[in-house]
């Protein structure tokens, strides 16, 4: 009787604990929510770069930000270089 109660008091826990299919699609992605930053080359010269990838519009999206800084160089030796993009990423539910 014990077990029959402790089944019933915890099975509401149970099932809201499972992913929907929405947020299963993107489990792989899971990994990459959040801010990031590190250094390294390109063609201006050496750089800081940071990322980040958040969720967009109910988890339909994941938006990305970039900005990748370069210090002034023999190129651009008044103010250095900028960049900075924005992208998403979507799922196609069309195709399996």
């Amino acid at each position: 009787m014990k077990g029959i109660l402790l089944f019933t008091l915890l099975l509401p826990i149970f099932t809201a604990a499972q992913l929907s299919k929405k947020d299963s699609i993107w489990l792989p992605m899971n990994f990459f929510i959040g801010n990031w930053v590190g250094e390294g080359k390109g063609e201006p010269g050496n750089g800081k770069y940071e990322r980040s990838y958040s969720w967009a519009l109910n988890k339909k999206f994941i938006e990305v930000n970039n900005k990748s800084t370069y210090p002034p160089a023999d190129n651009n030796k008044q103010k250095g270089e900028v960049h900075e993009d924005i992208g998403f990423i979507s799922y196609d539910g069309m195709h399996p």
